[in-house]
């Protein structure tokens, strides 16, 4: 229930019979996000402290579908936002220390 990236999809289609349905690629972005929101939330756990970079989080590249993900970390007084642009989309996804992903 509190990991939205592993809730299922509806789809909805006017075709008759069979119809694929293919997971657009920005949510798979999301879906790393919400990774790196709970490796942020083991590491504050651990050093009592928010990380300062991605490489604190994790030192292997996050991708998607073969491209590299450009992931920022900024903390700030009440908090962090890892941000991300979506190679797919150009969409800025960003997540807070809340959980929330928006978007601009």
């Amino acid at each position: 229930m509190h990991e939205p990236e592993k809730w299922g999809y509806v789809y909805f289609s006017s075709k008759e019979g069979k119809d694929t349905f293919v997971i657009p690629q920005d949510e798979k972005v999301k879906w790393e996000l919400y990774t790196l929101y709970r490796a942020q939330k083991q590491y504050a756990e651990k050093n009592k402290t928010w990380a300062k970079s991605i490489t604190d989080l994790t030192k292997e590249p996050i991708v998607v579908d073969t491209k590299i993900l450009k992931l920022v970390l900024e903390n700030h007084a009440s908090g962090y936002n890892i941000s991300v642009k979506s190679p797919f989309s150009n969409q800025t996804y960003i997540i807070r220390q809340d959980g929330k992903i928006i978007s601009k």
